[in-house]
């Protein structure tokens, strides 16, 4: 899968570039201690190989818990935390819900997949967008609906972030997901148009009136 691919790969080179760093850091730390990597190794449990190792940024099976020993012994703290960054990898089950929507967009209009905020160094993307004359909306797709609140505040940030006037949510329309948004009654009011009113604009080549929850 491309979307799976390019979230993987990004956070493959992100880690290769945070190894490099962490080496860095860990080298300087035990150059101002003024103590050998045997001398280092010896005190965390580890090779003096392992520690050339991680400080070249090489050591890929490096794991938390060691990375905050070693950082510690060379008198740093290690910070872990994570934040949103790109668009999730897709399943089978929201790559479905897609193509259902695009069977229902009319033929003047455009239909592009995974495209990127426009925000420089943003790595969000919105699942996918339609376009045309007068016509900009974009969509987002959840197969399960668990947390409904936090998804309502994700993407309508991401609305507002990308200043997109319409945004379009794609549901499966399965019984966990009705009683998820029967829930959370916030979230029609962040997407007030119906699934029939959404598809009736897009059919016809215009844009809804408004932000829209549809149930495919």
């Amino acid at each position: 899968m491309p979307t799976y691919e390019r979230v993987v790969d990004r956070a493959t080179r992100r880690a290769r570039r945070f190894l490099v760093e962490l080496g860095d850091e860990v080298r300087r730390g035990r150059r101002r201690s003024g103590v050998s990597q045997t001398v280092l190794g010896n005190s965390v449990g580890i090779s003096q190989s392992e520690v050339g190792r991680i400080e070249a940024g090489q050591s890929l099976s490096l794991s938390i818990a060691t990375a905050a020993r070693i950082v510690a012994a060379v008198g740093l703290d290690l910070s872990v935390r994570v934040y949103p960054g790109g668009s999730p990898i897709r399943d089978i089950g929201q790559l479905k819900l897609l193509n259902r929507l695009r069977g229902h967009v009319g033929p003047g209009l455009r239909w592009r997949t995974e495209v990127p905020i426009p925000i420089a160094g943003d790595q969000r993307a919105f699942d996918a967008v339609i376009d045309g004359e007068a016509v900009n909306v974009a969509v987002e797709c959840v197969a399960r609906l668990d947390d409904a609140q936090a998804t309502q505040r994700a993407i309508n940030r991401k609305q507002q972030d990308a200043g997109i006037a319409c945004l379009i949510l794609v549901l499966a329309a399965t019984r966990h997901n009705r009683a998820a948004l029967a829930a959370a009654p916030i979230m029609r009011e962040a997407f007030p148009l119906s699934t029939r009113a959404v598809l009736a604009a897009l059919r016809s080549g215009r844009q809804p009136a408004a932000n829209g929850l549809v149930f495919l």
